[in-house]
């Protein structure tokens, strides 16, 4: 799937993105159950790579 943003779009969902990060840290921490903690992990791991390529330079289409 290929999915256009405009730049102010890009900047809004990376924002979105990284206040997910910032909230599973301490959520990850104080889970006691191990598979809901590996779950938690995958789904930062997946934050970290969506919010990577947010943030990556776009090329220009002339």
């Amino acid at each position: 799937m290929v999915l256009e943003l405009s730049p102010e779009e890009c900047g809004v969902l990376a924002s979105l993105v990284q206040e997910e990060l910032n909230d599973i840290g301490p959520e990850i921490r104080h889970t006691q159950t191990s598979e809901y903690r590996d779950d938690l992990k995958s789904r930062k791991e997946l934050l970290v790579r969506l919010l990577n390529r947010l943030l990556a330079p776009q090329p220009i289409n002339p």
